[in-house]
């Protein structure tokens, strides 16, 4: 395994309501967080690895937390994981512009994974964008960008196009969008002098839907993502020995909140969590997991708006109830640490953490 410096710095965007919690023996004092600022910024010209938390958020609107997303920043390059509410704009108050994505990976094609992708590819496109951009998902991606681009936005790809024969306004936009599509299924993605990106297949909807987690690996470090899942070997795999592991927590355990399909005895059943339940993961689930895994530290994301404005826990109540104490987060990370004795730390938009 490629040797790193032992320390992890985490650097909060937004620091309100942030929950780290870990037992740290002393031959890991080095790894304790340190919380930057409120204007924390991404280093674009910094040799290393840090990760972006673009989306905190679960599958409906949240104004307080972006859908499931986040960037790998390695030696400069910008990889984009997941593409839901709110990446572009994280992005930039991290001072990144959308501009500088080198390579996109979609775990799966969920509306909540992807519904920000068709602004971000036309918006671009539009904006000049010259390079080349590739993107990577699952069957079903090429027919979903190039429904974006040609088919929702039909009119808008129209008009860019038509943009380049005005002589009074001459633009220096390529003539068609510059997204190179390449579905995935298990393997090697991508494999270079600076990392190399692995996906495995994972459990999402019984099976329903394709849905991939990531190993991505460096000289700096090495980070897994699950994406939407339950519990699996597969993830386990993907998260051995990583340096973070970026992992879904959207279900509560049975009988830690109250109201919605989610907190359901039903929800809980042994055959239901065999089937579609393992769709997504609880906080003892994931403590088991990371533990096994022997995860250094654990960033659970998709998270559900407990403790959000009041509109969005009432939009999201059929599957939640209507819980708006934030208290329960506490909750979330005790159910963790029964099992798992590394560092968690509950991820929040405009996060940043640089494993150094």
């Amino acid at each position: 395994m490629l040797r790193r410096r032992a320390l992890l710095q985490m650097s909060l965007g937004t620091a309100a309501g942030a929950v780290i919690a870990g037992r740290i023996d002393a031959a890991d004092r080095a790894k304790t967080a340190r919380v930057a600022d409120a204007n924390a910024t991404v280093d674009l010209k910094r040799k290393g690895l840090q990760i972006a938390i673009t989306g905190s958020g679960s599958a409906l609107p949240d104004p307080l937390r972006g859908g499931a997303s986040c960037a790998l920043v390695i030696d400069g390059k910008v990889l984009q994981f997941d593409f839901g509410r709110q990446v572009m704009e994280n992005l930039m108050l991290m001072g990144v512009s959308p501009m500088q994505i080198d390579d996109i990976y979609f775990t799966h094609l969920h509306f909540d994974h992807i519904n920000d992708y068709d602004y971000y590819a036309t918006a671009t496109w539009l904006s000049g964008l010259q390079k080349d951009v590739h993107v990577y998902g699952p069957p079903g991606t090429k027919f979903m960008s190039d429904s974006a681009i040609t088919g929702m936005h039909k009119v808008m790809y129209d008009h860019i196009r038509a943009m380049r024969n005005r002589p009074v306004r001459p633009l220096n936009v390529r003539p068609e969008p510059p997204f190179l599509i390449k579905e995935i299924s298990s393997g090697v993605v991508v494999e270079n002098d600076s990392y190399k990106v692995t996906c495995a297949r994972v459990p999402h909807t019984g099976g329903d839907v394709i849905s991939l987690g990531y190993r991505i690996e460096s000289r700096h470090g090495v980070v897994a993502i699950s994406g939407d899942t339950g519990p699996s070997d597969a993830m386990l795999e993907l998260g051995r020995n990583a340096d973070v592991m970026l992992h879904e927590l959207t279900v509560p355990d049975f009988g830690m909140t109250t109201g919605g399909s989610f907190s359901s005895e039903a929800m809980h059943s042994k055959d239901q969590v065999a089937g579609k339940a393992n769709s997504h993961t609880t906080p003892t689930a994931l403590g088991i997991l990371a533990a096994k895994a022997n995860v250094k530290t654990l960033v659970p994301y998709h998270l559900p708006p407990y403790g959000s404005v009041p509109a969005a826990v009432e939009m999201s109540s059929l599957y939640y109830g209507r819980e708006t104490d934030a208290s329960v987060w506490s909750r979330f990370v005790e159910a963790i640490a029964k099992n798992y004795s590394g560092k968690v730390v509950l991820a929040q938009d405009r996060m940043i953490l640089t494993v150094a």
